[in-house]
C-alpha cells in the first residue's frame, strides 16, 4: 500500500505545480498585453505653440523643424511623464479657446496666470520668469527721453503685455494690437508705431539679431505682480496632468535638463 500511495502523491504535486506555473504565465502574459494595449491607446499630448516667437518657438531654417526653448522644454516634459508630443501651431490669442474646445490639451507659450484666464483654464507652476520692455528705433532713443505720453504702442494680441498697457493707463486708441511678435517689431521699424511693448526675454534675444540692429530697449523694464511668470496652460479637467507636469518641471530642474536647455538659448537663467 505505501508503495502504490507515494507515486500518487508525487503525481498530484507535479500536476499542481504545472497548473500554478501555467496560471502565473497566463497572468504575466495578460498583464503585458494590458500594459501594451494601454501604451498603444495613450494618445500623444497635443501642445499649442506660438510660431514664430524666437527664441521660444521658431522653425529652424536649416532643418525645417520646430525648435526653441519652449519646444525643447515641452519635449523634455513629455519624456519625463512618458507621453509623446504633438505640436500644434496656434496664434497666441487663440490658445485658450483651442484648449476649452479640446482641440489641444495644453499650451506651452509662457502664458501668465491672470484672474480672467483662470475663469477658463488652469495653470502649472511657472517654468520661466521674465519682465516686459519697451522697444523703439535707435534714432528715436538717441534724441528723445523715454515717455509713453502721446505715443502709439504696438503689442501682440492676447499677451500679458496687452493687459499691462491697460494697467499702465495707456488709452486703448493708442494701442496697436497685432497677431505676432514679428509684426509688433515691424510696426516700429516701419514707423507705424512709436514703441513696441514685448516680453523681455524674447526682446533681449531678438534685438541681438542683425535684422533688428535698428531697434533698442528704451526706458526701464516693467515688472508687475505675476506678470513675468510663464506657465503651461491646461483644460480645467486635466488636474492630474497638471500635477504630473508640475512634478516633471521640478525633476528637470533637479536632474540638470532644465539648465542644459536654458544655456542653449540664453546666457542667463530665466527660471
Amino acid at each position: 500500500m505505501p508503495v502504490s500511495f507515494l507515486p500518487s502523491v508525487r503525481t498530484k504535486q507535479v500536476s499542481w505545480r504545472k497548473k500554478a506555473v501555467y496560471a502565473l504565465c497566463c497572468l504575466l502574459v495578460m498583464t503585458l498585453v494590458a500594459f501594451t494595449a494601454h501604451a498603444a491607446e495613450t494618445p500623444p499630448l497635443r501642445i499649442a505653440v506660438d510660431v514664430p516667437y524666437p527664441p521660444f518657438t521658431y522653425i529652424d531654417e536649416d532643418t525645417g523643424k520646430l525648435t526653441g526653448f519652449d519646444a525643447d522644454i515641452a519635449e523634455a516634459l513629455c519624456r519625463q511623464i512618458g507621453r509623446d508630443c504633438q505640436f500644434v501651431i496656434i496664434p497666441f490669442d487663440k490658445m485658450i479657446p483651442s484648449i476649452t474646445a479640446r482641440k489641444v490639451d495644453i499650451a506651452v507659450a509662457g502664458m501668465v496666470r491672470t484672474e480672467e484666464r483662470l475663469k477658463h483654464v488652469i495653470f502649472t507652476e511657472r517654468y520661466f520668469r521674465s519682465n516686459s520692455i519697451f522697444v523703439t528705433l535707435v534714432s528715436n532713443s538717441n534724441t528723445q527721453e523715454f515717455s509713453m505720453e502721446g505715443k502709439s504702442i504696438a503689442v501682440q494680441k492676447g499677451t500679458i503685455q496687452e493687459e499691462g498697457l491697460q494697467g499702465l493707463g495707456v488709452p486703448s486708441e493708442r494701442v496697436m494690437r497685432l497677431q505676432t511678435s514679428d509684426e509688433v517689431l515691424a510696426a516700429v521699424k516701419q514707423k507705424k508705431a512709436d514703441l513696441a511693448f514685448i516680453d523681455g526675454v524674447t526682446g533681449y534675444y531678438t534685438l541681438k539679431t542683425e535684422e533688428n540692429a535698428d531697434l533698442e530697449i528704451t526706458g526701464e523694464p516693467v515688472i508687475m505682480p505675476h506678470m513675468g511668470e510663464g506657465c503651461i496652460v491646461l483644460h480645467p479637467s486635466l488636474t492630474a496632468l497638471r500635477d504630473s507636469l508640475n512634478n516633471a518641471i521640478m525633476e528637470l530642474r533637479k536632474n540638470g535638463t532644465y539648465n542644459t536647455i536654458n544655456r542653449k538659448y540664453f546666457t542667463f537663467s530665466i527660471y
